[in-house]
């Protein structure tokens, strides 16, 4: 027998449960609700709360409002107040016990673990004491083991790094292998990561759906699939219909997704043709149009080939106000803040507004550079503006920490065009497996326009 479940029964037969009629119930800092639904249903489900809002304490029980409607099924919510990812040791074998006893005098036919995030590592956990047990992880981490993995190997780390709770927490795909279904998206390289250890020590139902972000049950509501999977789940139906109603297609060694991984990784060694031929294949897969995969073709265009005026999939938008009116329109492979400063990728289209009409202005910022950078990476920072169908250089500056500054003349709309690019990049995911995962290769810093 396993040790962590003879130690939870020995407790149980200790007196130190709760009655399983109670329902609301609390074994250390894990919390649960057990909502019985009318007659006899032969299904429990187990839903497991994620870290959710670390700033402040959990409102409620993730999967509520999509299982609460239904009267198939009995239902526990938990949600582990410490975020421990569900390994913290105070309660945690009276809570498998618990739910043991629950599982045993409920006489279920089928039982379901299943969480996302935090909650899809806590259900496999606990899932290798209940092995009875289907388990539906969304975006699971394989491990906390952080030391071992890197940084990025999980999220939201306090507890973690205050308990130095590191070993003994790699999964362990115990049991029917048919029991599992672990769904990933591409939208995340941390995803991304945690998917290549799932395949490579060869866990089984192991799935990818296309597009979805981290937070894949919000994706499949997004898509109005969450209550058709839910429904299916509710019903024990087998879980290749599951993964049907999520839209996902078994991963394997060589999917889109492995292949964006690889390519990234290419990218960052400086090796641009390997990096190519991973995008190509999974352009072929799921389309060059797909996000995830239109993000690294443009970073690798930025890179390497010669500038282009025309658009193409993969830019994102970040609007900046600016004082008296104006706004400052950024395109690139990466646009969006970082505490309060733009973070752009190697080519950036820019379009500046101001109010007044023609003139002359100047935009000046101290543009940052990622250190370190991708190998063979260049930091110097090259600036250009429209002529004809292109873009002709007129300014560039090989210091990070000094001030650029671009003059630009502004048309009777009040506007002015130009391009950024320096052919680099970094993130702390490529540097040190941190959970920095943002693809980036400038920073305006102490931005400022003015009129001349």
């Amino acid at each position: 027998m396993d040790h962590d479940v003879k130690e939870a029964e020995e407790q149980e037969a200790g007196g130190e449960s709760l009655p399983l009629t109670r329902r609301e119930f609390r074994f250390g800092e894990y919390e649960g609700l057990f909502e019985r639904a009318p007659g006899k249903p032969e299904h429990l489900v187990v839903a497991l709360t994620g870290v959710g809002n670390t700033s402040e304490p959990l409102k409620s029980f993730e999967f509520l409002r999509s299982l609460m409607p239904r009267e198939d099924i009995d239902r526990v919510f938990l949600r582990d107040n410490l975020r421990s990812w569900y390994r913290c040791e105070e309660g945690r074998n009276l809570l498998i016990a618990h739910l043991r006893r629950l599982i045993r005098k409920g006489r279920y036919r089928l039982v379901t673990l299943m969480g996302v995030s935090m909650g899809a590592y806590g259900a496999l956990s606990l899932g290798e004491a209940l092995r009875e047990a289907r388990v539906v992880a969304m975006s699971p981490p394989i491990s906390l083991d952080t030391r071992r993995y890197g940084r990025g190997v999980i999220r939201h780390k306090k507890w973690l790094d205050a308990n130095q709770h590191y070993e003994g927490t790699d999964l362990r795909p115990l049991g029917e292998p048919g029991r599992f279904l672990i769904l990933f998206g591409d939208d995340e390289v941390l995803d991304l990561a945690n998917l290549e250890r799932f395949i490579e020590r060869g866990w089984p139902g192991v799935y990818l759906c296309p597009g979805a972000a981290h937070n894949l049950a919000g994706t499949l509501a997004q898509r109005q699939r969450l209550g058709l999977f839910i429904d299916r789940l509710a019903r024990g139906e087998p879980i290749s219909t599951l993964a049907a109603a999520a839209g996902a297609y078994p991963a394997f060694s060589h999917c889109h997704a492995m292949q964006l991984l690889r390519a990234r990784r290419h990218l960052y060694a400086g090796e641009m043709e390997a990096a190519g031929e991973c995008l190509r294949d999974a352009a072929m897969a799921v389309g060059a149009d797909r996000k995830a995969v239109a993000h690294l073709a443009l970073v690798r265009r930025g890179l390497m080939e010669p500038l282009e005026a025309g658009g193409g999939p993969g830019w994102l938008t970040l609007t900046v106000p600016l004082e008296g009116g104006g706004e400052l329109v950024l395109e690139s492979a990466q646009a969006r803040l970082s505490s309060g400063v733009p973070m752009l990728g190697p080519v950036t289209r820019g379009v500046l507004r101001l109010p007044g009409g023609a003139g002359e202005a100047e935009l000046a910022f101290q543009p940052e550079a990622p250190v370190p950078c991708n190998a063979g990476g260049d930091l110097t920072l090259e600036a250009y503006l429209p002529e004809g169908e292109g873009y002709r250089p007129v300014l560039s500056a090989a210091s990070p920490q000094e001030v650029f500054r671009l003059p630009l003349r502004l048309d009777e709309a009040g506007e002015a065009r130009f391009l950024l690019r320096r052919r680099c990049f970094g993130s702390g995911y490529d540097a040190k497996a941190s959970d920095g995962q943002h693809i980036w290769s400038l920073m305006l810093r102490k931005l400022s326009v003015t009129r001349r």
